[in-house]
């Protein structure tokens, strides 16, 4: 005759409950209960019940139907952060074309303008743009794509759904801190400088002697 499978799932259940609920290790030492008392107290938090029911509302496998699944809002969610990091990818990539397309001179040479506060740079030394590509260009590039990387590794693995929003905002505040910190710590003189800097792509003409800024619009 076949054996009841109950009897298995019991023995599995006695087994677990003598070696683990049961051992030493697992004792709380102020109260003196063992594991199993501390679950059937409702003292021991049950991980393993608020696991199936974050999973089973994600999966939109609950009853409730007052909002979107889980992993809808998870993919929504990973697709902004993709967005947001890709503009931040996309602004390093043009700041690295300009200084490449700046010509070298032996001394920065500033364009200003008598009629506002906007100023555009014309040339810059050759050890001014190494520094500027491997101190900051290069540094940003690598954060961003960490930041894309982890960022959609965190999103991914969270499985509460109230949790994916509040993640997301928590991304996105980590990726502003580099500019809160610059606009907290610098002197008010180079923040108003260096807001008057327009970084752009522009199209350089060599006229003999001089360098003509070209405005490609």
């Amino acid at each position: 005759a076949d054996s009841d499978p109950f009897e298995s799932m019991v023995g599995i259940l006695q087994n677990q409950r003598l070696l683990n609920g049961q051992l030493y290790e697992n004792m709380d030492r102020e109260s003196m209960m063992t594991r199993t008392q501390q679950t059937c107290s409702l003292r021991s938090y049950d991980r393993l019940e608020t696991t199936v029911e974050w999973v089973s509302t994600y999966l939109d496998k609950s009853t409730s139907q007052a909002q979107l699944p889980g992993y809808i809002i998870g993919f929504l969610a990973m697709l902004v952060w993709i967005l947001n990091v890709g503009k931040e990818l996309r602004d390093c990539t043009e700041t690295l074309v300009v200084v490449l397309m700046l010509p070298p001179t032996n001394a920065p040479m500033m364009e200003r303008r008598a009629t506002s506060r906007w100023h555009c740079l014309l040339g810059v030394p050759r050890a001014n743009k190494v520094v500027s590509i491997v101190f900051v260009i290069i540094p940003r590039l690598v954060i961003a794509v960490s930041l894309l990387r982890y960022g959609l590794l965190f999103l991914a693995g969270t499985i509460d759904v109230n949790d994916i929003l509040l993640n997301a905002v928590a991304l996105e505040f980590v990726k502003q801190v580099d500019e809160m910190l610059f606009a907290t710590v610098a002197p008010p003189r180079l923040i108003d400088f260096s807001s008057g800097v327009t970084m752009r792509v522009a199209t350089l003409q060599d006229t003999g002697r001089s360098w003509t800024l070209l405005d490609p619009m």
